[in-house]
């Protein structure tokens, strides 16, 4: 006879974008509360490994293994990989996480689980994994970018692994994600991410190693959107933040269910993908505590009205993600705004991104000159990528490259003119065209004239008709600035001015 618990689970309903068991106790029926609950536990208590796990992954060579899913809870499991094997007990509510020793570069392996049940885990490379996040020109695929269709007509290296995590809000941390690890082909790649494509690419050609990629991004979002609600609410500037965006839900619900009870048209929802914390609960907290061999990062549009609070809100997602992934020197890489026609703010949010450099193991791939004037989401992204795998073989791999355009260093001035020391020069200044563009000077009067730019050796002495004693001076500080000075590895200056929140070392009197 048919135990009338079958009937607990018989309605749906829709839960954030999933199907759902809705139980329905009838209190005339001989099915109790805790034989319902009891049968749900045995539906869902199935071994599994998490879905940030699976057939075609790579995991992070020379670092410990984590892995993690669920399981019957008690249950002990054995893990092997090769020669390496591991054990552990599942945890009351059903979760388990075990820790493989660190294996070389290589593959495939086999993983496998075993338990009550068992689970083989095919094609599983070891090598260098790397998260690539942010907003839409992190999202921008492939196949909307120059060069696309030969790119993906040669795109089929085995070696290349994606995965890409779907775009989910949350109001509260997610364990799960939805999403599969693909072998890089002309079908997988031509949606992912073209930067962290031409990324990988660049660095499967440097090192030799399988690369696994992690796509987690979601376009027009916020900083705050990516970190934690309690890192948020750390800091004393940022918990303002946080604290407005919930009496702004509260009374949007009040007004939802006012209008609802007065048939009346409801007040629309805030998106929750610009909400604190909603993209780090849905779309990085389900990836913790994956091993991972660094962070690329491109984002700072939506933000760019805001660009002084950018100076700690983005130094703190930073710290955030490191502690949270358990990693505190994880090299964060990110992609300086490119130009563009309609950036209001864009100089100074640039300048935000050139201060989050104080933190240790960062660097910055600078992009000014290959944006476009017209259009927020430039095409070239391979030259994107490049530059951010230039900055991985420097900052991750100890390689002598040099990965950063020429970037002041100091300045003094001497009478009618200012002397600009740089950094990163490579044996000299390269200048696309006759005259140095870009410079700007100003007097004690603050306003800013053209400036005239001569090299000399390393350095760079600016001056101008127009101003007779300059006391500052700027370079590319507009949002599409005209620039074409350059060191010998054809990497572009960094745009910056000296009477800004940046300390740059001078004994101009």
């Amino acid at each position: 006879m048919r135990c009338p618990a079958f009937f607990c689970l018989l309605p749906l309903t829709r839960a954030r974008d999933k199907l759902v068991a809705k139980p329905r106790i009838s209190m005339r029926s001989p099915c109790s509360v805790l034989s319902c609950l009891f049968l749900t536990a045995s539906l869902t208590a199935q071994l599994a490994l998490a879905p940030a796990f699976g057939d075609h992954m790579v995991l992070q060579r020379g670092r410990e293994i984590l892995l993690w899913g669920s399981g019957h809870p008690g249950e002990t499991l054995e893990l092997s990989m090769g020669e390496v094997r591991a054990r552990c007990v599942v945890a009351a509510d059903g979760r388990w996480q075990a820790e493989l020793a660190a294996l070389p570069a290589g593959g495939p392996h086999e993983l496998l689980i075993e338990g009550k049940e068992s689970l083989r885990i095919r094609d599983v490379l070891i090598g260098e994994v790397w998260l690539c996040s942010g907003q839409s020109n992190m999202e921008w695929p492939l196949t909307r970018s120059d060069g696309a269709d030969a790119f993906i007509a040669n795109a089929g290296d085995s070696q290349l692994r994606l995965l890409e995590v779907e775009r989910r809000a949350s109001a509260g941390p997610l364990r799960d994600l939805s999403g599969a690890w693909q072998v890089c082909s002309s079908e997988s790649v031509a949606e992912f991410s073209a930067v962290a494509y031409h990324f990988g690419m660049e660095l499967r050609a440097a090192l030799g190693v399988p690369i696994g990629l992690v796509q987690s991004a979601w376009g027009g979002t916020p900083a705050e959107a990516w970190t934690s609600r309690s890192a948020l609410s750390a800091d004393p500037r940022l918990l303002a933040r946080v604290i407005n965006d919930a009496a702004a839900s509260a009374k949007l619900s009040m007004a939802r269910a006012q209008a609802a009870f007065a048939g009346s048209e409801a007040p629309r929802l805030p998106r929750a993908a610009n909400r604190p914390a909603y993209l780090y609960n849905g779309m990085i907290a389900p990836l913790l505590p994956m091993r991972l061999r660094g962070v690329i990062w491109y984002q700072g549009e939506s933000n760019a009205g805001r660009a002084e609070e950018y100076r700690y809100l983005f130094p703190t997602m930073i710290r955030n993600w490191r502690q949270d992934f358990g990693q505190g020197d994880l090299p964060f890489l990110f992609v300086q705004l490119s130009n563009w026609g309609g950036g209001r703010g864009w100089p100074e949010l640039r300048e935000a991104q050139t201060m989050t450099l104080a933190e240790p193991n960062t660097a910055m791939a600078v992009t000014i000159d290959i944006g476009d004037a017209e259009d927020i989401h430039p095409r070239n992204k391979q030259d994107v990528g490049l530059r951010l795998a230039l900055a991985a073989r420097a900052l991750a791999y100890d390689e002598e490259v040099l990965y950063s355009g020429p970037m002041l260093e100091s300045w003094q001035s001497e009478g009618h003119v200012i002397r600009l020391s740089f950094k990163n020069v490579s044996g000299g200044f390269r200048v696309l065209g006759e005259s140095i563009q870009g410079f700007e000077v100003a007097g004690k009067e603050g306003e800013y004239r053209p400036a005239e730019a001569r090299i000399e050796g390393e350095e760079i002495l600016v001056s101008s008709g127009e101003v007779s004693a300059p006391t500052r001076v700027r370079y590319g500080w507009q949002p599409n600035p005209a620039l074409n000075l350059y060191n010998q590895e054809s990497l572009p200056a960094l745009p910056f001015r000296t009477d800004g929140p940046m300390h740059f070392a001078s004994n101009s009197r």
